[in-house]
């Protein structure tokens, strides 16, 4: 979440420069070519993190000024890396933002050019099989990074602002959060200005169970009707159980999904590997495991080319670990305001936990976990070097020193 200062009210980032939102537009239609202008707060310093109002057409939005991205936090939406032409210039970032819309680079195939994937077998995906290498000429043009799964599912959720708590809340229903990730896929697109919602399935509760469950089969099946192009799907992981056709296979239920999504062996081996502890921790009633799956048609059945899984408290915060989730618990139920940033490039050495904005300027949480482990404690007295640095105010708990968690700064 990146927060702005406009004439002594503090506005969401996103939420401000969304060309659709009504409030929003009249906001900055209001202050258009005056004196005041929008200011970042993710930092404390002095440098300048002025935005301009800009206008196309009938619409507003916010740009930054030149050469300011630099000034901004890491984990601030409006920090970018230089575009320039350089051939040692830093990538593009595989997350970007224009107006309200975000545009996405994935380094997942949702095409399948050659050959179908034989329904339950062993036989390895089409995306696993190795690519002759070839040799091309350099180019001067900026390169651009690409994101996994985890990665659009973050910026999805970013986009639908559940990383995001307000004290009025006092519950999140899963309904109405399925329905806000559905609604912001609407200003989502992937690298070729693709729309993401032409792809994605998001498991929703219409009505009662029996129609949800035909509503989100029946668009499944539309999105992969052609065997050659995948869905994305997004759901609520259910159960994860061995096929029983294919030793090392997995089957997936999601919720309000009444069909099973199959891993076969190569994918399931790397999923169990890169989220074996997730897999385990389904059904523990304080969080749910979200899924995000790319999905092919094979006859009667549905298998994954790849799969990425996140970690939610029960209110869909993003959390990275049980101490992280035990403290979004309690800022909730204090009823406090804050944010969890989400990791969008993998690049960023100094992401907070989470940031706490009901202080007279924002706090960094953080939750240091590990304690034998030199190269994760030589990274905590960085960061909290770089926030003393940058004069950003820190809380952070070490549940094996402190046992009991400590009390949260006081709102101002």
């Amino acid at each position: 979440m990146s927060e702005l200062l406009l004439d002594g009210e503090t506005y969401d980032y996103l939420w401000l420069n969304d060309r659709n939102h009504s409030k929003a537009q009249q906001i900055l239609r209001r202050y258009h070519g005056g004196n005041d202008r929008p200011r970042c707060q993710c930092l404390k310093d002095t440098r300048n993190r002025e935005l301009v109002i800009k206008a196309r057409g009938p619409r507003y939005y916010l740009a930054r000024k030149a050469d300011t991205s630099h000034h901004h936090a890491e984990w601030c939406l409006l920090c970018e890396p230089p575009e320039t032409g350089s051939p040692s210039a830093k990538q593009k970032p595989a997350v970007q933002y224009e107006g309200d819309t975000v545009n996405v680079k994935l380094c997942t195939k949702l095409t399948r050019i050659n050959g179908t994937i034989e329904q339950i077998t062993d036989k390895p995906l089409a995306e696993d099989k190795p690519h002759p290498q070839r040799s091309k000429a350099p180019s001067l043009k900026a390169s651009r990074a690409s994101t996994g799964l985890v990665g659009f599912f973050h910026a999805l959720l970013q986009k639908a602002q559940l990383n995001l708590w307000q004290p009025k809340q006092s519950e999140r229903p899963f309904a109405a959060s399925t329905r806000a990730l559905a609604k912001a896929a609407q200003t989502v697109t992937l690298e070729k200005q693709q729309p993401v919602a032409e792809r994605l399935v998001i498991t929703l509760w219409e009505r009662n169970l029996e129609h949800s469950q035909t509503i989100n089969l029946a668009a499944l099946q539309t999105r992969t009707a052609n065997p050659q192009q995948a869905a994305i799907v997004v759901g609520e992981l259910m159960e994860c159980r061995d096929a029983r056709k294919v030793e090392g296979s997995l089957g997936l239920k999601l919720k309000l999904l009444n069909v099973p999504l199959w891993l076969l062996r190569p994918v399931a081996r790397k999923a169990t590997h890169s989220f074996g502890q997730l897999f385990g921790e389904i059904g523990k009633p304080d969080r749910r495991i979200l899924a995000i799956a790319v999905v092919f048609r094979n006859k009667a059945s549905f298998v994954v080319s790849d799969i990425g899984l996140i970690r939610t408290n029960r209110q869909f915060i993003p959390v990275d670990s049980s101490y992280e989730l035990q403290v979004a618990d309690k800022l909730i139920a204090e009823r406090h305001a804050f944010s969890k940033p989400l990791k969008l490039d993998e690049e960023l050495r100094y992401l907070p936990d989470f940031l706490l904005h009901d202080c007279q300027v924002p706090w960094a949480l953080e939750v240091f976990g590990m304690t034998n482990d030199d190269q994760y404690q030589a990274h905590k007295l960085e960061k909290l070097q770089y926030y003393r640095d940058h004069g950003i105010p820190c809380w952070h708990w070490e549940p094996a020193v402190d046992k009991v968690m400590l009390g949260f700064p006081v709102k101002t």
